[in-house]
């Protein structure tokens, strides 16, 4: 935490810098009540400086004095009455000094002090050290700090307890920062119960922190807890009196952990309160037993609180997996942090989150194929998955997300922005500084460009290995001239052929490249282009007139591969007739044609529907089905020629004649429904001029010469 009193003094000494129009009022001299000491004149307001001098007495002061830093000295001892004039100081820095007691006349005459810091001393809290009655003359303070005073013996054994009566006198306070111990947890004494405006409590450092259901009986009114210690305990109802607590931070200092049940305990606790702002640093763990991120259990509660901000962070032994099916948080929490926990997997519906932070976890390998969403839509404003080894994001990962304007990815191992940005129409900052990127696409940069044209778009490529060639050019130029500002650009160095050029920045390599890539290069890229066309387009011509036959030979070495027995080696076809039909003609084939050709005319008939085997692959029940047929017989209709298999069946039976079985013509056509000339495909005219055909007849009484030409036809 930053002092106020080092705030008050920054704030100054910005004034002094910026020239502000005060200026000619604000001065920076030497004290002249101490050499030593630099003050900080202001109107009529005196702001004294004395750290880091060596000063063992506090000197004499002057009245009009505002504040004074009087840290990293050798202070022993604060006098009887040394600020008996000092009505004036309101802010008192004491931090890092020798200081073991205080007297009871010790701070006289601070009536006007807000905020006082006696950090990183000695005082081992009990009434010697803070009698009674020695903060008595502070009737205006609110802040007061006396963290870190507390040897490491003691607080290992807990012996100490800050005394209730003498803090009994600061009915102003309004935020304690002290040690703690489970003695004092258990025992805020009576005298807390006069701060009536009290509304923080900030422990510095505890080694067994203990709380139980008393330890907040005197100080209901408390909004804001904070922790810091290398072990904590909560017994049931530990929070109940705390109805208007606000904001609740744990950070552990210690390898001493929350379990997954004492997790699960603790934030079980929270139900009492009107919790809106919770931090766990450090303090949960996983063992090799429970690998899964307790987000359902936390969330049960968190469901009902009106919990707005959740960081839970620097947690896990172990890597944690994030549930697959996790419960959706509530629609009040706006900022989600799980920074430094070992996530190999997160996904979340965050329709309502607006920050979300996954920075440092291990998510390289899921985000490659994975998004961070389960919602469709959200209204996240900024997104942050930095040192995550990410080398490649999942294309649509910042879909369906229009407000997002920040996104950090810096620290990872990007070699390219292969993921779309064209639905980031709000973006404002891209940090990708850290990575391995050489170049952008030109896809990248019109994306970017569009969305430069409704906002400033700031991107940051710092410390990436950007790439200073010929085919980078245009890149770099647009880099330099284009509407997207790049972060600190002018510091931005570029590497060829892994070595540094002789460049001072990127500026400086684009003008020399220009003056190096000559036309030619650019000729020379055209008829390489040129020549690529039409390789490409002779193949794909080649390719296409013989796609059929390719497509056949395939087929037929896979079931060569998969040791299907060839149609040479079989003395007799299993089939007389492979059926190709369309679903639209399905009952003609199951009741006309297996009950004329196979009941009435014994033939055997392969039907897809009955002789396919279960589980192959159907394009290898196809070809089976056609080489084990004497005969295919296609029932030609409209919807024949708009089904993709039926097409496939007729043109590997085709096939398997040509090169199977010396060019014999295997395929014969029935004709069963009028089919208008300019829809039948060129390939089945030579069938039919070939007579290789027959039509169903329109009269039932000629049916019978119809089926007894196909039987011939077959049998063939």
């Amino acid at each position: 935490m930053v002092n106020q009193c080092n705030l008050v003094l920054t704030v100054l000494l910005v004034f002094l810098q910026k020239g502000i129009d005060c200026s000619d009022r604000t001065h920076l001299v030497q004290c002249h009540f101490d050499e030593r000491c630099t003050c900080i004149v202001y109107q009529m307001h005196v702001n004294v400086d004395c750290s880091w001098k060596n000063i063992t007495d506090i000197p004499a002061l002057p009245e009009n004095i505002s504040s004074l830093n009087l840290q990293h000295n050798s202070i022993s001892k604060i006098q009887a009455n040394t600020f008996l004039q000092s009505n004036k100081l309101t802010v008192l820095d004491l931090s890092y000094n020798e200081i073991s007691n205080l007297i009871p006349q010790a701070l006289k005459g601070l009536t006007g002090l807000l905020y006082l810091y006696i950090d990183h001393n000695y005082l081992n809290y009990s009434e010697g050290t803070l009698p009674k009655g020695v903060f008595k003359p502070l009737i205006s303070l609110i802040h007061l700090s006396l963290k870190f005073n507390i040897d490491r013996i003691t607080l290992t054994y807990g012996f100490f307890k800050l005394p209730s009566e003498t803090i009994a006198d600061l009915s102003m306070l309004e935020r304690l920062e002290i040690d703690a111990s489970s003695a004092t947890a258990k025992h805020f004494g009576e005298g807390f119960s006069h701060l009536v405006n009290l509304n923080s409590i900030y422990i510095g450092q505890s080694y067994n922190l203990w709380l139980t259901n008393n330890t907040f009986r005197y100080m209901t009114q408390l909004r804001h807890f904070f922790i810091n210690c290398e072990e904590v305990q909560v017994d049931n109802g530990t929070f109940a009196l705390l109805k208007q607590l606000n904001t609740l931070s744990i950070k552990y200092v210690s390898l001493s952990k929350l379990k997954y049940m004492e997790f699960c305990k603790f934030v079980g606790e929270l139900r009492f309160t009107a919790i809106e702002v919770f931090k766990l640093t450090n303090a949960l763990i996983n063992d090799d037993t429970i690998a899964i991120f307790p987000w359902d259990s936390a969330n049960i509660v968190f469901l009902h609180t009106p919990l707005r901000e959740l960081y839970i962070t620097h947690n896990g032994r172990y890597e944690w997996d994030f549930p697959n099916y996790p419960t959706s948080p509530s629609p009040r929490l706006k900022i989600i942090d799980f920074s430094y926990s070992k996530f190999v997997n997160f996904r979340l519906d965050i329709a309502n989150v607006s920050k979300l932070i996954l920075r440092n976890n291990t998510l390289g390998k899921f985000l490659a194929n994975n998004g961070y969403m389960k919602s469709n839509e959200s209204r996240i404003e900024h997104i942050d998955l930095s040192y995550n080894s990410i080398y490649k994001l999942y294309n649509p990962i910042f879909h369906g997300q229009p407000n997002l304007r920040n996104i950090d990815l810096s620290g990872n191992l990007l070699r390219e922005i292969s993921f779309d940005l064209s639905y980031t129409i709000s973006l404002e900052s891209l940090n990708l500084s850290g990575n391995y990127i050489m170049l952008f696409t030109e896809e990248t940069m019109r994306n970017l460009e569009t969305i430069s044209k409704y906002r400033i778009l700031t991107v940051d490529l710092s410390y990436n290995e950007l790439q200073c060639s010929c085919s980078a050019l245009s890149f770099l130029l647009w880099m330099r001239s284009g509407p997207v500002h790049f972060h600190q650009f002018e510091h931005y160095k570029c590497a060829y052929s892994a070595e540094l050029l002789d460049y001072r920045t990127v500026s400086d390599a684009t003008r020399q490249l220009q003056r190096e890539c000559i036309n030619t290069s650019h000729v020379l890229a055209g008829a390489s282009s040129l020549l690529i066309v039409m390789v490409g387009l002779i193949i794909g011509a080649i390719v296409y007139r013989q796609r059929w036959k390719l497509r056949y030979m395939f087929y037929s070495a896979k079931n060569k591969y998969n040791k299907y027995k060839a149609v040479a080696d079989v003395i007799e076809y299993t089939y007389d007739a492979f059926i190709s039909y369309s679903e639209d003609d399905r009952s003609f084939v199951l009741t006309d044609c297996i009950e004329k050709l196979e009941k009435e005319e014994t033939l055997s008939l392969c039907i897809n529907h009955r002789d396919f085997v279960p589980g192959d692959d159907i394009t290898d029940n196809i070809l089976n089905a056609i080489k084990k047929s004497r005969k295919t017989i296609c029932i030609i209709s409209k919807s024949f020629f708009d089904s993709y298999y039926c097409m496939f069946e007729f043109n590997m039976a085709r096939m398997e004649g040509i090169h199977s079985r010396n060019k014999k013509n295997v395929i014969f056509l029935v004709l069963y429904k009028h089919v208008r000339s300019k829809d039948i495909p060129l390939v089945f005219y030579e069938l039919i001029q070939n007579q290789s055909y027959i039509e169903y007849p329109d009269d039932p009484q000629d049916t019978g010469i119809f089926w007894a030409k196909v039987k011939e036809a077959v049998c063939v």
